[in-house]
């Protein structure tokens, strides 16, 4: 059934039976994204549920074919969902990240619908909420727009609103003025980081070694986006002790060669290291190769006070 053919009462009434965005998606034939991007530009409330077997196993059936935004559209989960469960299932390095999606897509709410709704809002005398659900839109969808393509804007909107005093967000730092007493981070953005990091990093990303600098820890250059890589691995590490900053590329590197058996030869680190090489320089290769590659596990005493 095509998208444009599923009215609103079908969505709502396939997502009340089946309790699932991509279970609602299968039975209409459409894509999950489309039918929680429906949902939400109704202002549905949709709580957060439980992964089930079933979609696990989807979730590795669609790893090896599909890029990360794609699998977050065919599955109905937020892209950030995605990535942390690819994380925990040890699936990252079958996964083509892509470009994340843009969740404000399909609301209407347009950079262009942003610049009217930002003229009629500072002479409204009611609060965001009330303006938003007098226009029949999300509360939710209108503060990300606004923060999205307006951020001055609502700098100052939220100062003068505000009945609060400044306060810091725990997750970037910044000086913000809350709308209300529940809220806790300067933006959405920041709340659905803080609560990824609660989640996966117990709290503690923001301890990631090289993550303040912005430097990769592994091919030590700055990089613009960076990841949280957990050393001993999260089931080894459930309280995120030991992370570290690395890029996409070395993270991805590190994903694959953690879940190859010989990973601890060292005559297969010499081989891989001698063909990456050829395969690298090609036509334009030198004589030859001499690489040696010493593995050895130290014991406790061995390592003496190092931790890693």
């Amino acid at each position: 059934m095509p998208a444009q053919l599923a009215s609103t009462e079908e969505i709502i009434t396939a997502y009340r039976e089946t309790g699932s965005v991509w279970k609602a998606a299968k039975r209409l034939g459409l894509c999950g994204q489309s039918v929680w991007e429906r949902l939400r530009a109704l202002g549905y409330r949709l709580p957060g549920r439980r992964w089930t077997d079933e979609e696990h196993q989807e979730l590795r059936n669609l790893a090896g074919t599909c890029n990360l935004s794609e699998i977050a559209r065919r599955l109905g989960r937020p892209y950030g969902a995605i990535a942390t469960k690819i994380s925990e299932l040890g699936l990252s390095g079958r996964v083509r990240m892509g470009r994340r999606p843009v969740s404000l897509r399909g609301t209407g709410l347009t950079r262009k619908a942003v610049r009217r709704l930002i003229q009629e809002l500072p002479s409204f005398s009611g609060t965001i909420t009330q303006f938003s659900r007098q226009r029949g839109l999300s509360v939710d969808l209108v503060v990300k727009a606004i923060q999205k393509y307006e951020p001055d804007f609502w700098a100052r909107y939220s100062q003068d609103a505000s009945r609060l005093g400044s306060k810091e967000c725990p997750n970037c730092g910044t000086r913000f003025y809350p709308l209300s007493g529940k809220q806790r981070t300067c933006s959405r953005k920041c709340q659905a980081h803080a609560r990824a990091d609660r989640q996966y990093f117990n709290g503690q990303r923001r301890f990631t070694v090289g993550l303040a600098e912005g430097i990769c820890q592994i091919c030590e250059r700055p990089r613009a986006s960076l990841s949280s890589h957990h050393v001993w691995g999260k089931e080894h590490d459930p309280e995120a002790t030991f992370l570290l900053a690395v890029c996409q590329g070395c993270h991805q590197l590190v994903s694959r060669l953690a879940s190859n058996k010989l990973v601890g030869d060292s005559a297969f680190l010499e081989r891989l290291i001698i063909y990456a090489s050829m395969r690298r320089h090609g036509a334009r290769k030198p004589p030859g190769y001499h690489v040696i590659v010493d593995v050895d596990e130290l014991t406790q005493e061995e390592a003496g006070d190092s931790t890693w």
